[in-house]
């Protein structure tokens, strides 16, 4: 591959770029199943998902965000104030 100017790096990175891909798309796009899967840590994975700039084929992560009305009653319930939340709007 070298006659054609693809060398030993280039031919390793889009190797792993390829693989990663694959498992990623196996897990469903579940970074912590496909790092174990790929036997790495998870954020290890991460960093080569943006590395190689990934799209994760469509999968999407889910919010762990919660609806500011819901937060407010959680608050509110346990008799916190607002300002002691440090929790900026």
């Amino acid at each position: 591959m070298v006659e054609r100017g693809i060398y030993f790096e280039e031919a390793v990175g889009e190797f792993e770029k390829r693989f990663i891909k694959r498992v990623l798309d196996r897990a469903n796009g579940n970074q912590s199943r496909a790092a174990q899967l790929l036997g790495i840590h998870r954020n290890t994975l991460s960093r080569k998902i943006e590395e190689y700039k990934l799209d994760t084929n469509g999968h999407r992560r889910r919010s762990r965000s919660i609806p500011i009305t819901s937060f407010v009653k959680i608050v509110w319930s346990q008799g916190v104030p607002l300002h002691h939340t440090n929790c900026c709007f």
